[in-house]
């Protein structure tokens, strides 16, 4: 927890949520936060163009299975079984089924990770959301 920069502003934000900021540091929090999205975009793009090859697929596509199929559907079939259903079994599905996010090639980046597999699993995963939304919205939707 100590050398985790994530971990010390969520334990900053839960102690001081209630805290209100100045207008001008709520806007410049907010300015480079979708500098950071922007940023990272541009990164997804770079990696993108260097990959070669889709040799990874196999090994990403073993994760974004679990990640994007088993897992929401064990889920949302158990969420059932608490009494939970409607629009607030299809929100928890929906989350559990998104694909990686763009934080991961980050992360990749930051501590020297397979950046190809990272890059492809990715694609991969935004490219199947295309396919597993539409699944999940007819299984549990409202």
């Amino acid at each position: 927890m100590v050398i985790n920069p994530t971990l010390w502003s969520f334990g900053f934000g839960l102690a001081w949520r209630e805290l209100p900021l100045p207008n001008i540091i709520e806007v410049s929090l907010y300015r480079l936060a979708w500098t950071g999205v922007a940023l990272s975009l541009v990164l997804i793009g770079m990696r993108l163009s260097k990959l070669k090859s889709w040799n990874s697929l196999p090994r990403a596509s073993i994760s974004l299975v679990i990640k994007m199929l088993l897992v929401p559907l064990m889920l949302g079939s158990a969420l059932s079984l608490f009494g939970l259903t409607g629009s607030t079994q299809l929100v928890i599905v929906l989350q559990m089924a998104m694909p990686p996010a763009f934080a991961t090639l980050v992360i990749a980046e930051a501590y020297n990770l397979d950046r190809d597999l990272t890059v492809t699993a990715l694609a991969a995963g935004s490219a199947g959301l295309l396919v597993t939304l539409p699944i999940w919205l007819w299984l549990f939707g409202v």
